[in-house]
């Protein structure tokens, strides 16, 4: 097939003829007829073999015509022309309204291709925005304003571009050559809806045939790909745990069974070592469970399916096996008849049970069974998690044979990933222990302990090996389960010998991203026994408090209270006064290799010993990483089990704070060495005014191992990196340089910072913890194409008609507006990103409603329908409500220190000219527009939290010319 646009034909007859091309006169053309001046006209020249499952046709415009394909899937494609560059905006805006009118109405199944000339330049600035619609190749460097649109409808649409999705040379990549010769462009595009993206092979330009005509050929070879079913595989068993959640009558009677069974066990092994007791305890709870409570019912995937479709099945097939046997037209009839009606019953079983399905939807929702409520829009939309890893490949490439060599090379892959050789405990100086212990409570573990760990412990967690003691065992099963698991926790923390299910976790390989036949490509989800985690709640109860406190104020990762929003908001702020100011600044982005399963054990436990834990509890600890061991897992088949001796655990409740004191230690000493001969340390963020008042520095920021290092020179930040290098090596760690960024406002003269002699990329912009933290305008583009990404995968839902419309909003509220605000409390919202905003918000919420912009229904009458608010008032006045939380902060906490931040008065120069709109003046107009307050004034009044309360609550939405 051949798409052609602007052949300037003009006709009022029928637009639809046989043509000749290379000897062969059946080729078909269908076209859409130029205006009267003869400006456009397109159309689609088909070959014999597409011809024979043609459709029909729909001629919009000059600009753009439709063809549809019979076929299962059915393919439609549409030829554009959009306006020049140059055109008007009212040009430009109807074209797309007509595009997006012929989009709307295709069904998501269907294969949607749009080719033609586009008149768009999309450069690689749209791939960092927008990386789900564009891909990395693209031709040009920077999107001009047509190229805007097309991402935006891409976005809005569920379309993606083909052509940045391949590698080609330059020379394959431009489709249009300027008359004077000099310049190239790539105006031509060939995009597809998502669904089906997969399923474009290749795309590049041609100019191997003669046009006469400034464009080139662009050509895609697209091969339909199709999903093969996938086999039912033994799983392990899975217990119907909301029966004994539901009954206190149940619970009564499964804690009698449990205790009688364990008792029974006892008698016939008396053996009182640790691993007989746990065995004895947790069978007593699986042959329970297992009569008491029993399995999951399995769903059926054709439990949608009424019995009159069946019985038309069976009459269907009988016709088509008495046609074969028969082949009269008669029989033929019979046949296809029964055909037809078995579609159609079908299509109204498939409605009755999405109806139900919606119903079970609005019920969940309206009792707050927030699992139940996901589970069942997973199931609407289709979103479903297919489990690739047994069709992974060898290392080398070759194919794996069968279930055995599959098995051993997870383990091979796992095993060598888990295991991290370092040469951390060699050479090293001892790590000398705290003089005096943290006051710790070392007792023995008490039944009340255990009963707060369950309770931390969340439902519906998959279980380890023990898969039958779950949090729901634990929870509902009564006061002898809990009494009982309180006695094997305290043979283990006296003795430090567990059992093996405490010791050996289970690992599922679940696909990250790229080809799913790499092992590369897969990350492994641990599961560990449910009783382990709930020792090491426990332990991680008794250590926290104490603990805590004596860490560096830095670190806002596993810790009570803070969270990622803080540290993007403190990087931020402090980005923001360094460029206001010009202050020299130079932001390191550290990224360790593996950095959880990297940390040499010993010296994690010479750490806590040096921090002030005290012995029995560490050794308590190392109970549970000693002989430590994991088996992989995949359709139910299991490895061989390996040894696993760096890292702290996968999957663990204790396992995330061990790491962060990991860290903090190498901070502090970091710091520590870094410090000039003022002790200074860091990014110079106030200079000193007196010895009362001395200069405010920050030397890093940390959530969990995302760690960000700020300096005020190059040498001082690459001094920095150097020790941060040193000290992370002492625990097992290394730096990843390919992944290692930095980020500065000065000239670096070709300077490169270094790891290891190796050079480390300047960049301009970084996603920190989820957040480009430079522009707020980059950032919202990323969210808004995530959003518009998570917005399509639940298209069921918004088209619904029995799903009512504040369920709706709901549901869109928690999925997608949670994503395009992710770190919106830092954000400054200016005019431009108002309208990004609000469009975005209105776009859905005409989706939604199943309202056109054709119908020229107004903004404000949308937002009376849904009854919301523009979402930038929702933000505004979010931004105002963390503001006030920040201020009431402890004042030794960064995110006080730095919420409003701007440098004092002497410490940098302002440039010249009309300065950017700051973020704390920004927040001054949110208060007060008239008379902004001052900063010491916002602070007194968040101070007062009803006071403040009222100011968020009167909060209307404000927009501003510039950032």
């Amino acid at each position: 097939m051949v798409a052609i646009q602007e052949h300037r034909w003009q006709t009022s007859e029928e637009t639809s003829t046989s043509y000749g091309v290379w000897k062969d006169t059946k080729w078909r053309f269908e076209y859409s007829s130029a205006t009267p001046e003869g400006q456009g006209g397109v159309g689609l020249l088909m070959n014999p073999r597409m011809s024979a499952f043609f459709d029909s046709s729909e001629k919009i415009s000059g600009r753009i015509m439709m063809v549809h394909f019979k076929g299962n899937p059915a393919i439609t494609i549409i030829i554009v022309y959009a306006p020049t560059e140059d055109k008007s905006d009212i040009e430009k805006d109807t074209f797309y309204d007509d595009l997006e009118k012929c989009t709307q109405d295709i069904p998501p199944h269907n294969v949607l291709i749009l080719a033609g000339d586009f008149n768009a330049r999309i450069g690689i600035d749209s791939h960092k925005t927008n990386p789900r619609v564009i891909g990395k190749h693209t031709y040009h460097h920077s999107t001009d304003d047509n190229g805007n649109r097309l991402v935006n409808y891409c976005e809005a649409c569920n379309i993606r571009s083909t052509q940045s999705r391949f590698p080609q040379p330059q020379s394959r990549s431009w489709t249009w050559l300027h008359p004077n010769n000099n310049s190239k462009a790539q105006l031509d595009h060939i995009l597809i809806n998502g669904k089906w993206i997969n399923s474009i092979r290749n795309v590049r330009a041609y100019n191997t045939v003669e046009l006469n005509s400034d464009h080139r050929i662009v050509s895609a070879k697209l091969m339909i790909s199709l999903r093969t079913p996938k086999d039912n595989k033994l799983k392990r068993i899975k217990f119907d745990w909301n029966k004994l959640k539901d009954s206190s009558t149940l619970q009564s009677q499964f804690n009698i069974e449990v205790r009688n069974r364990f008792e029974i066990l006892g008698n016939i092994n008396p053996n009182n070592d640790i691993q007989t007791k746990y065995d004895n305890f947790l069978n007593s709870i699986q042959e329970t469970t297992a009569n008491l409570v029993g399995k999951i019912k399995r769903k059926t995937n054709n439990n949608w399916v009424s019995n009159d479709t069946t019985n038309l099945l069976q009459q269907r097939n009988r016709a088509k096996n008495n046609f074969k046997r028969n082949p009269t037209t008669e029989n033929k009839k019979t046949w296809h008849t029964l055909n037809e009606r078995l579609d159609s019953s079908y299509q109204n079983d498939k409605i009755i049970f999405l109806e139900d399905k919606l119903e079970q939807l609005k019920q969940a929702a309206v009792s707050n069974q927030l699992r139940t409520t996901w589970s069942l829009i997973d199931e609407i939309s289709g979103k479903r998690r297919y489990n690739n890893a047994s069709r992974i490949k060898r290392t080398d490439g070759t194919k794996i044979n069968s279930t055995n060599e599959l098995m051993n090379e997870w383990k091979t892959y796992f095993e060598n990933l888990l295991n991290v050789k370092s040469d951390a405990s060699e050479g090293n100086e001892p790590i000398p222990p705290a003089s005096e212990d943290l006051p710790i409570h070392q007792g023995p573990i008490t039944a009340e302990e255990v009963e707060q760990a369950v309770k931390q412990l969340k439902d519906g967690k998959s279980p380890g090996l023990d898969y039958a003691i779950t949090p729901e065992a634990l929870k509902y099963g009564g006061k002898w389960i809990i009494n009982q698991l309180c006695n094997i926790c305290n043979d283990i923390y006296e003795n430090q010998r567990t059992p093996t299910q405490f010791n050996t976790n289970i690992i599922i390989p679940v696909q990250k991203k790229g080809d799913k036949t790499l092992m590369t490509n897969y990350r492994g989800i641990s599961l560990m026994s449910v009783a382990a985690k709930t020792y090491n709640r426990i332990l991680l109860n008794r250590i926290r408090g104490p603990l805590d406190p004596f860490l560096r104020v830095n670190q806002a990762g596993f810790r009570s209270g803070r969270s990622c929003i803080d540290q993007i908001h403190v990087i931020r702020r402090i980005l923001e006064g360094a460029i206001e100011k010009q202050l020299p600044i130079f932001i390191t982005f550290v990224d360790f290799m593996k950095a959880f399963d990297s940390i040499n054990r010993q010296i994690m436990f010479d750490i806590l010993r040096h921090y002030g834990v005290p012995l029995k509890i560490v050794k308590a600890i190392e109970a549970i990483y000693h002989h430590s061991k994991s088996v992989v897992l995949v359709d139910g088949n299991v490895s061989k089990e390996f040894n696993v001796t760096t890292g702290v655990l996968q999957g663990d409740t204790l396992a995330p704070f061990l790491f962060i004191v990991v860290i903090d230690y190498i901070m502090k000493n970091v710091q520590l060495d870094h410090a000039n001969e003022k002790g200074e340390s860091g990014f110079i963020t106030n200079e000193r005014q007196s010895r009362r008042q001395p200069a405010t520095t920050i030397n890093d920021l940390e959530f969990a191992d995302d760690i960000a290092l700020f300096e005020s020179s190059f040498e001082r930040a690459q001094s920095q990196l150097t020790q941060t290098i040193k000290w992370a090596n002492k625990v097992g760690l290394q730096i990843n340089t390919k992944k290692t960024q930095a980020l500065t406002n000065q000239t670096t003269n070709n300077r490169t910072l270094k790891v290891n002699e190796q050079d480390i990329e300047w960049i301009n912009n970084f996603k920190y913890l989820g957040a480009m933290i430079s522009s707020s305008e980059t950032d919202i583009k990323v969210r808004k194409s995530l959003a518009w990404k998570a917005f399509w995968k639940m298209k069921t839902i918004w088209k619904s008609t029995t799903i009512p419309i504040h369920l709706k909003i709901s549901i869109f509220r928690t999925s997608c507006l949670s994503i395009l605000s992710y770190g919106c409390e830092s954000w400054i919202i200016t005019n431009n990103i108002e309208k990004i905003l609000n469009s975005f918000a209105t776009s859905c919420y005409r989706i939604m409603l199943n309202i056109k912009r054709s119908d020229k229904i107004s903004n404000n009458r949308i937002y009376q329908i849904v009854k919301q608010e523009p979402l930038t008032q929702i933000i505004q006045r979010r931004q105002l409500r963390f503001i006030g939380h920040c201020l009431r902060r402890n004042k030794n906490e960064l995110i006080n220190i730095y919420a409003l931040y701007t440098p004092k008065p002497g410490h940098g120069k302002r440039k010249r000219g009309r300065p950017r709109l700051q973020y704390h003046n920004y927040i001054a107009s949110l208060i007060n527009n008239d008379e902004p307050p001052t900063m010491e004034e916002i602070r007194k009044t968040a101070a007062n939290r009803e006071s403040w309360s009222k100011i968020v609550v009167a909060c209307k939405p404000r927009s501003f010319a510039a950032e």
